[in-house]
């Protein structure tokens, strides 16, 4: 059996943590399953997860150069024969008997309604009873009726939604009420187990802030504005404490470009880790004291190891993360008082708080990982893995 896992990325650490996942729970479960993605990444990301790329003969054959290129890759693939496909490492679209989706969140009014059309696209002239399964992501609104009405046909061959927080569940039972192919699943990397890295050390009571420049482009004018303000903000309030930060690059240059400015602002530039994988960041994570981070998963890989952690988000899905490991308060907003901040931090790091706080991360962490267990049960149900 070749599954398609779609919406792979890699540069993405949140994604790349997302493949790991898929590929880890096949490899312990589930030898014989292959898997394959469209991504267009590294070749060598894409290969060491042993995901083979989907060759698929494109529409308007002679239409542009992409899809000339596209269509002798097809005939390329079809030459080949099913036997010899896997060596060269690609499989033809045909041979895919069935689909994981696992985007993050690309399903909603801020993204419009063109990647639900190519969800749509892709499920087209699949036959009846061909498993789909869209994996725990965040969606909506769907308020544009435009962005619904191309959500909804998209579902029509869907076999499993499955909802990664509150809001996003209620979006979709809003415009399909009643549907028992919707529950509500944490998000599923929390079982990605950790790679270490070898040669990086982290100093005492390290503290981690992990940017994100989408608090720059998807937010309010006047928040987006002040970000970089913020960063600096922190470094110094955590530098008056005798506490140097490190940062860690979560996606790409853009971040990076944030840490340093704000580094620079701040009197001197943070030590930042880069070019590390989804899973190795995840190892760094948990060597921290404390993390402070605007990127979703990096606070996921947090507060799964229990690690105490002040976030800073641009969505929904922030708040419900947040509120499932019983920690809200720790969600702050960008104009929060600098004193008010400073004895969070001291709070998170040095208090009798620190203890209570793990204690409940641990809970939660627990509860996660069994609902996410029942949520690989379904899933393997429904593909015929087991009874």
């Amino acid at each position: 059996m070749i599954l398609e896992v779609r919406g792979a990325r890699f540069t993405n650490k949140g994604a790349d943590l997302m493949i790991r996942a898929v590929v880890q729970h096949f490899a312990e479960s589930h030898k014989g399953i292959s898997l394959a993605s469209r991504s267009r990444d590294n070749y060598t990301d894409r290969s060491s997860q042993g995901l083979y790329f989907v060759v698929e003969r494109p529409a308007g054959i002679w239409i542009g150069k992409e899809r000339r290129n596209n269509t002798f890759n097809w005939i390329a693939t079809r030459m080949l024969g099913r036997r010899l496909r896997p060596v060269f490492g690609v499989v033809d679209a045909n041979d895919i008997s069935g689909i994981l989706d696992i985007s993050g969140y690309i399903y909603g009014d801020i993204w419009g309604e063109a990647r639900c059309h190519r969800l749509h696209q892709t499920l087209r002239g699949r036959r009846k009873g061909f498993p789909v399964v869209l994996m725990p992501q965040a969606f909506g609104p769907f308020n544009k009726r435009t962005v619904r009405d191309a959500f909804l046909k998209a579902l029509e061959r869907v076999s499993l939604v499955f909802a990664r927080d509150s809001v996003s569940y209620g979006f979709i039972c809003e415009i399909l009420p009643g549907d028992e192919r919707i529950s509500l699943s944490p998000d599923f990397t929390t079982l990605v187990k950790p790679i270490p890295v070898a040669g990086i050390t982290t100093p005492p009571n390290c503290v981690c802030i992990v940017p994100n420049s989408k608090m720059i482009s998807a937010t309010p004018k006047h928040i987006g504005s002040q970000y970089i303000q913020f960063l600096s903000k922190v470094i110094s309030i955590l530098r008056s404490m005798d506490i140097e930060p490190i940062a860690l690059n979560h996606e790409g240059p853009m971040d990076d470009y944030c840490i340093q400015i704000a580094g620079e602002q701040a009197g001197k530039s943070v030590r930042s880790f880069t070019g590390l994988n989804g899973a190795e960041a995840k190892w760094l994570i948990g060597k921290c004291n404390v993390v402070i981070s605007s990127r979703y998963h990096s606070i996921i890989s947090a507060l799964s190891q229990s690690i105490p952690t002040i976030g800073l988000g641009w969505s929904h899905k922030y708040n419900e993360l947040f509120k499932s490991y019983d920690c809200i308060d720790n969600l702050i907003g960008i104009d929060i008082d600098e004193e008010i901040l400073k004895s969070k931090l001291e709070n998170l790091i040095r208090s009798a708080e620190r203890d209570s706080l793990i204690t409940r991360l641990n809970n939660a962490s627990k509860q996660s990982l069994n609902e996410t267990i029942l949520m690989w049960q379904k899933i393997d149900r429904l593909l015929g893995l087991i009874d």
